[in-house]
């Protein structure tokens, strides 16, 4: 009788004990979302890898960009990693959403947000813990919270699964590239007045009018910007949100609904010096009118 009660008692503390290990969770739920990582079985040596959590979002529900617009919140990640290195979240680009008189700027349906991870050298195993939390809406919004982890081996060769693969290509090419591969090149940005700031881009694809999203939501609403034409020259006049000041540069992503670009545009200066002609051996400028900010 004593020998099966310290059986018992054996196995309850291994029950115990196994109980308190810690668990992987990899994915997480809340209303009108699921989440789930994004991220091969297995790593490989000294490789970088795209990496992200997948949201998969009831139809009729949206989740937002980096700049939510008029309304809602961007999501929030925060990461801790074992055994490798983290880049910061890459945001695919999004599109425009009316709802009701406001205009967000997001994705309807389904998103994955990726960020790169390069595996520490000589390290046998990645782990990673994350805090999340975000916004679904459609009219009234929700939030959501959830706490995920990950822990996957590296080895001498990568191998992923080929659905999760082929969704996170899907949602990389969706990622802006760098402004020296864009075919639209920022010439400048002016204020017209206290409510308006215009855009002026140049490009050689006459043909197309890209959408033009801009990143900073302290200065331009999100609403469509108007559009005009001059000769290879594209004006977007942007609404001025009210006591906003303009800034050295703006960065906007630029998208022709497949591909996009990140572009930095240079706010008009304040005084513009005419070319400097020679006089007597000197050089005089003459100062144009300010311009209104």
């Amino acid at each position: 009788m004593k020998i099966k009660t310290t059986l018992i008692n054996i196995c309850c503390f291994t029950l115990l004990l196994v109980a308190g290990l810690p668990v992987a969770q990899e994915t997480a739920s809340g209303d009108h979302v699921k989440v789930r990582w994004l991220a091969p079985d297995t790593f490989r040596q000294g490789m970088r890898e795209t990496v992200g959590f997948y949201f998969e979002v009831d139809p009729g529900w949206h989740v937002y960009w980096r700049n939510a617009g008029d309304s809602g919140a961007a999501p929030r990640f925060d990461m801790e990693a074992q055994g490798a290195l983290l880049g910061p979240i890459e945001w695919p680009f999004p599109t425009r959403l009316r709802v009701e008189h406001l205009t967000n700027l997001g994705y309807s349906g389904n998103v994955a947000y990726l960020f790169q991870l390069l595996p520490d050298k000589r390290t046998q195993e990645v782990t990673l813990h994350a805090d999340l939390e975000w916004l679904v809406c459609k009219v009234d919004c929700i939030p959501g919270f959830a706490t995920m982890s990950l822990v996957r081996p590296v080895a001498e060769q990568a191998a992923w699964p080929a659905t999760d693969l082929a969704l996170r290509n899907y949602f990389a090419n969706r990622l802006p590239g760098g402004e020296s591969e864009s075919p639209w090149q920022p010439v400048s940005i002016s204020a017209r007045g206290s409510e308006h700031i215009t855009l002026q881009l140049s490009g050689n694809r006459s043909d197309e009018i890209p959408s033009i999203f801009p990143v900073n939501g302290d200065l331009y609403s999100a609403s469509e910007p108007e559009v005009q034409r001059e000769d290879e020259t594209l004006l977007y006049k942007f609404k001025r949100l009210p006591g906003s000041e303009i800034i050295e540069s703006s960065d906007f992503v630029i998208t022709d609904s497949s591909r996009a670009w990140k572009v930095s545009a240079p706010s008009y200066p304040k005084w513009k010096l005419r070319r400097a002609r020679p006089l007597y051996g000197f050089y005089f400028c003459q100062h144009l009118l300010p311009v209104s900010y």
